[in-house]
């Protein structure tokens, strides 16, 4: 019985090394893929993102993002640095596409993408994916006197960051494009 429960638990060990591999950022893990990475989405609001079912493609024309969920909320947003250190965001909304094999699609043209000029400025991009059916939680920012000066939906566990040396090390074939 012993041995049987060694070669069972060996056999556990060699499947899951067997798996994807995962590549650990900042921000958590991904998975690189032949054509993009495979990002995590958690299944609830407030747990981790520990599915990996967002796949993004950098395709020869347009930034995909593929989901089995319905997505409400498709956006990639990128983070530049201008002259004199400052820094400026620019957010696109990835467009519902099509429904392919189970996968619901939403690209965005490179057109509409930072040009070559902020491509090498590029500091950081995110990846938003909230589900349609998912509540996301809002954050409150109060000032100095306890009011509420603003609030934003919280996008843990339905975001990906890639930040620094990450985009061009993870992203380069992104940003070869948008040159």
């Amino acid at each position: 019985m012993k041995r049987y429960l060694i070669i069972l638990v060996a056999l556990a060990v060699f499947t899951v090394s067997c798996g994807p591999k995962k590549t650990k950022v900042y921000d958590g893990s991904f998975i690189k893929t032949e054509r993009g990475v495979l990002l995590p989405i958690a299944d609830a609001p407030g747990e981790k993102a520990s599915n990996y079912d967002i796949e993004v493609e950098f395709g020869d024309k347009e930034l995909i993002l593929k989901s089995s969920r319905m997505l409400g909320s498709c956006y990639a947003s990128f983070l530049y640095e201008l002259p004199g250190g400052n820094r400026d965001v620019m957010d696109v909304d990835l467009d519902f596409q099509d429904l392919v094999k189970g996968k619901y699609m939403y690209s965005i043209s490179y057109g509409w993408l930072p040009g070559k000029n902020l491509v090498k400025k590029m500091v950081g991009v995110t990846f938003f994916y909230a589900p349609l059916d998912t509540a996301l939680p809002t954050v409150e920012e109060k000032d100095e006197n306890g009011t509420v000066a603003f609030s934003y939906p919280d996008f843990t566990g339905y975001r990906f960051m890639f930040q620094g040396e990450e985009v061009e090390k993870y992203l380069s074939p992104l940003l070869e494009k948008l040159m």
